[in-house]
């Protein structure tokens, strides 16, 4: 069912059972997990989902940054009573995760960590100014088109381009910005030890923005942590390989007490 928060946000709460909880990617919104969220149900679990702010139909809804992400999930859950849960997470989705597992550990169970990192990465000045000025040269429509592209496997002959380049630009260039922005500023690094939850890190081979060196670190600093690679798959991997992805998570999170 389809609802919105007292704040705006849009989410939706589908099924019945154990809980799970979906965190889209950045320019995304919560129905990039319509597949998985249809299996889930299916399997007999109950999937969260939400749009971040400057995302979706959550576009309205004042700033985004991945830390305020965060406190939107948890609140989330506090508003449907949900007192612990599992938690999927692809790109700002995984370190919106992360964040989560560090301030209230004891809400989540297993997590799935798709395409992320814990950030820390140097030149993220240089990548957002690189950004600004290919969207004022060519127009932000345009460069949504070139960035969604850029990220899937099969570039705009994707099945899922269309619906995700809709998304982007519902975020708009200001909304884009102020997700990429706290991307760059993340540096997780520290915490990871923290992090003792069962993960299911999931790469992909064609991913150029969390190649699978990137993953690996990752898993490199969390004490629990499985490494999963998908072949022909970029950095919407559910997307670009929506069973694989959908096969090993369910299984994964299946496998771990809540």
């Amino acid at each position: 069912m389809n609802r919105h928060l007292p704040s705006g946000l849009h989410y939706s709460d589908e099924g019945a059972g154990p809980a799970i909880i979906c965190l889209h990617s950045m320019a995304g919104s919560a129905r990039m997990w319509d597949g998985l969220a249809a299996a889930a149900v299916a399997n007999g679990r109950r999937v969260v989902r939400f749009d971040a702010r400057q995302h979706g139909r959550s576009a309205g809804c004042g700033g985004f940054t991945i830390e305020r992400n965060a406190r939107d999930a948890l609140d989330l859950l506090d508003q449907l009573q949900i007192e612990r849960c599992q938690v999927v997470g692809i790109s700002m989705g995984g370190q919106t995760a992360m964040h989560m597992a560090v301030a209230q550990p004891q809400r989540l169970g297993a997590l799935v960590l798709a395409n992320t990192s814990a950030g820390g990465n140097a030149g993220g000045a240089k990548r957002i100014d690189a950004v600004l000025s290919r969207i004022a040269e060519i127009g932000y429509q345009a460069f949504a088109e070139e960035y969604v592209a850029s990220r899937m496997a099969k570039g705009r002959k994707a099945p899922g381009f269309a619906a995700y380049v809709a998304d982007a630009l519902a975020s708009g260039p200001d909304g884009y910005g102020a997700a990429l922005r706290s991307i760059v500023a993340q540096d997780l690094v520290s915490v990871l030890p923290r992090i003792a939850h069962p993960a299911l890190l999931i790469a992909a081979d064609r991913d150029p923005s969390t190649t699978p060196e990137m993953m690996r670190r990752l898993g490199d600093g969390l004490p629990n942590a499985q490494y999963l690679e998908l072949q022909d798959a970029g950095h919407f991997s559910c997307l670009d390989q929506p069973e694989a992805f959908q096969q090993a998570t369910l299984g994964f999170l299946q496998r771990q007490p809540l």
